[in-house]
């Protein structure tokens, strides 16, 4: 049976090409094509957002254009994350932007880690009521060979009605031998619609080193 149209249907009930309407007979030219055209369709599939690298005086790294109103569940990847000076305070947060609050730092979060060492010892990092949300509690290191790697979803930022949350994993090194792996949750307690975020570390006033990379990637789920 031969195709009938330029995506290769066959048969006689050819349906029209959409989101989720992907039914028929294709080959992988076609394919192509239905992906340059946003019209191939697999759920849970990573769509790259941003990436941005830090360079020399960067104290934030700001996304402003989440996307929230296309995807429920963003990924964050963190690769090489060093920062500028070393030790107490010097842990990376974050902060949301709404329309009530400009990069809310009013008390809104909550947070619970966990912290594996390697040397078997384990202790927890809690946050209430917190302005400045950590998704690493352990502090940030500025040797090239300790930078801090990780992931953290963060889910519900376009939605009105619901709080925003997150949960990711992050490894480092302390000590020069000693690895640290920590996990865990974070809360904004407001149902505000987020469009922006921010990350920092410590106060905001340390820098990242030359080359810290954040990306963004939107969860396709429709």
């Amino acid at each position: 049976m031969s195709k009938s149209n330029k995506y290769g249907y066959s048969g006689v009930d050819i349906p029209t090409q959409a989101v989720k309407a992907n039914v028929g007979k294709f080959d992988p030219s076609e394919i192509n094509e239905l992906v340059q055209e946003d019209k191939w369709t697999t759920l849970g599939q990573l769509e790259h957002i941003q990436t941005i690298v830090s360079s020399s005086n960067t104290t934030s790294i700001e996304f402003t254009d989440l996307k929230e109103n296309e995807y429920n569940v963003h990924l964050f990847t963190f690769s090489n994350i060093q920062s500028g000076t070393s030790g107490s305070g010097g842990q990376i947060h974050f902060n949301v932007f709404t329309s009530q609050y400009d990069y809310d730092t009013n008390g809104h979060y909550t947070t619970a880690l966990q912290r594996c060492n390697s040397n078997g010892t384990f202790s927890t990092f809690q946050q209430a009521n917190s302005a400045y949300p950590y998704i690493q509690g352990h502090p940030l290191s500025s040797n090239a060979n300790q930078a801090m790697n990780g992931y953290w979803y963060f889910y519900n930022f376009g939605d009105s009605t619901k709080y925003t949350y997150a949960t990711g994993q992050t490894t480092s090194a302390h000590n020069n031998s000693q690895a640290v792996s920590e996990f865990g949750s974070i809360q904004y307690i407001k149902t505000r619609p987020v469009t922006k975020i921010k990350f920092k570390i410590g106060g905001g006033t340390t820098q990242f080193t030359d080359g810290s990379i954040i990306s963004l990637y939107g969860i396709k789920e429709y």
